[in-house]
């Protein structure tokens, strides 16, 4: 027989199998999944980014976290890009504090006509509420002159300021301490806003200079361990960090807010860094970015040139906007799917009147630690999409992690990294609009993955298949079957166990009269039944005899042809005796139990 087992006892095997070899495939299944979207994860990682980045597609992308422009490679913005920038900085921040620090010692003496000229243009640009600075230096310098604008009055009163700047014949030039002289200025008027609870001002600092520093002996920025030293380094990281300070440098270089300087024989402190006399380009350079910045109406036309100018002149606004948006980590909580969590994010708005539009977001986890390594569930979700001020003011930014089963027997760690990324628009109306700086944030993700609930679903039925795929053997093997042989009005019961037997024929367990020999026998095959012929032919050929036996079913009837003569009989289920009334005591052969019955 090829099937010797029944179809519940395979599900029983089956189910062992399963249990046995098969468990913890859905965690490997479950690491391997492929991270999703397009965006590049680091190795490990899985990542899920939005179809396309925030911005819209006709605008180039803007520097991120104040970096390198991406993806202008060209690091220049059209005419209009630019008047948007700054029709949004007008919106935001109506007022400037505007110092302009010049350098009077005597090798500024052939430039000075010209820049008093061009900064009498800057001061024309001024609008009431502004605030004028004017700092003088050589190799001292001049306490700043301070004129809050209120009227055209108050900017002539500034200009017969500047009318009156005349080079001096004294040698020396202390440019930290002028520097140190507008930071400080500077640095008052917002923190007196602060204490006042005002808004505060974007501050422009014109520095105009050769770029010559030889201060005198008793300059305390000579040396560098000085208090004066040291609070000019703390100006300088705070407005590196503020961000509030905009410097147009005239004939000296700045690399981020530090001036670079040269001493008396010309050498900078930078390597390789050349500085040359100011030219009169330069000039009309600083006015035409003072114009830009200063002249701008807020809420009015921007240009729609294709010509471009550089980011960089402009990045200082683009920064300052976009730092009005700020990232901030809100809470955790358990996810709707099972081992899940759920990481939520907030994107401020801190815009009185500029929209945020587009925002998508992208997130990437990775990995550091655990078997069960976890992954992002689905996409990133941002509610609203849109901040429209005053009354909206912050998104909503949800990342789900999810974890595999655990499948062994005590919870198991798992931790790793979660970044997201926000990109989206500022926007004054559908036709003005500008990408923000890319936002990003990262947290350190750590889930105890708990012992999943179906492994003891799965022990439990390990162990009843262990407990019985044996019995059910035992039962297919040991326990007897009662059936019952008929031919005629003669019908005998037999109990058979595995392998047993009835024969068929003269001196057989079941005689058949005239019949001198066995002709035929039942076998019992584990719970199956063949009949197999002792005598060839027995079993006529068209019952589909295969190796002398056929398959015999439970009240089934077969044939047997014994000298030509052809004997019906029947195979029943049970003890059918007393069914059958007959006058004749079965004569049976073999050995008999108490009841009458063979094994």
């Amino acid at each position: 027989m090829k099937k010797r087992v029944v179809p519940f006892i395979f599900f029983l095997i089956l189910i062992f199998v399963y249990v046995v070899l098969g468990i913890g495939f859905g965690e490997r299944l479950f690491a391997q999944t492929p991270s999703s979207g397009t965006g590049g994860s680091s190795p490990g990682g899985f990542s899920s980014m939005p179809g396309s980045p925030g911005g819209s597609p006709s605008m180039p992308g803007s520097p991120v976290n104040g970096g390198s422009p991406s993806p202008v490679s060209t690091g220049t913005i059209s005419i209009r890009q630019r008047d948007t920038v700054l029709q949004m900085t007008a919106l935001e921040n109506p007022n400037y504090d505007i110092c302009l620090v010049f350098d009077i010692s005597g090798s500024m003496k052939g430039i000075l006509p010209r820049l008093k000229a061009q900064a009498e243009k800057t001061v024309d640009f001024s609008r009431p509420g502004d605030t004028l600075i004017l700092v003088k230096f050589d190799a001292s310098t001049r306490k700043p002159l301070v004129q809050p604008v209120a009227t055209d009055y108050d900017k002539k009163i500034f200009l017969s300021w500047v009318k009156k700047i005349e080079t001096t014949d004294g040698f020396g030039t202390d440019i930290k301490a002028a520097y140190y002289t507008a930071l400080k200025e500077l640095d008052n008027l917002n923190s007196a806003r602060k204490q006042k609870g005002e808004p505060i001002c974007i501050q422009q600092i014109v520095f105009v200079s050769d770029g010559y520093d030889i201060p005198p002996e008793y300059s305390p920025f000579r040396n560098m361990g000085s208090e004066k030293s040291k609070e000019l380094d703390d100006l300088i990281k705070k407005a590196d960090n503020e961000k509030l300070i905009n410097i147009v440098p005239i004939g000296i270089e700045f690399k981020g807010y530090s001036p670079v300087l040269k001493n008396a024989t010309g050498q900078t402190e930078e390597v390789g860094s050349t500085q040359q006399p100011i030219q009169d380009p330069e000039l009309d350079k600083f006015v035409r970015q003072m114009e830009d910045a200063l002249g701008r109406t807020p809420g009015g036309n921007a240009g729609s040139s294709t010509d471009t100018v550089a980011l960089s002149d402009y990045q200082f606004y683009i920064d300052w906007l976009s730092d009005k948006l700020t990232l901030q980590k809100g809470g955790e909580s358990q996810g709707t799917e099972k081992n899940s969590r759920v990481y939520t994010f907030y994107l401020n708005s801190d815009f009185k009147k500029v929209q945020v539009d587009n925002i998508s977001v992208s997130a990437v986890y990775t990995p550091s630690m655990g078997d069960l390594t976890g992954r992002i569930s689905g996409s990133p979700r941002v509610l609203p999409a849109k901040l429209v001020p005053p009354g909206d003011r912050r998104s909503t930014v949800s990342v789900t992690v999810v974890f595999p089963p655990n499948w062994s027997f005590k919870e198991k760690k798992s931790s790793g990294t979660l970044k997201i990324t926000l990109y989206g628009d500022m926007k004054i109306d559908d036709t003005l609009t500008y990408p923000f700086n890319t936002k990003e944030m990262s947290v350190p993700v750590n889930y105890t993955v708990p012992v999943s609930k179906s492994l003891y679903l799965y022990t439990g039925l390990a162990l009843i298949a262990l407990v019985f795929i044996p019995l059910g053997f035992i039962y297919q093997v040991l326990v007897p079957i009662t059936v019952t042989l008929k031919s005629g009005e003669k019908a005998m019961a037999y109990r058979l166990a595995h392998k047993g037997t009835i024969t068929i024929g003269g001196n057989a367990d079941f005689n058949i009269e005239g019949c001198m020999d066995v002709v035929a026998e039942i076998q019992r095959r584990f719970r199956r039944f063949v009949l197999v012929e002792k005598r060839d032919g027995v079993i006529p050929s068209n019952d589909g005899v295969k190796k002398g036996m056929i398959p015999l079913k439970l009240s089934q009837g077969f044939s047997l042809n014994i000298d030509g003569s052809y004997k019906e009989m029947e195979f029943l289920p049970g003890n059918q005796e007393n069914a059958v009334q007959d006058t004749e005591e079965p004569v049976e052969s073999g050995d008999m139990d108490d009841e009458g019955f063979k094994f």
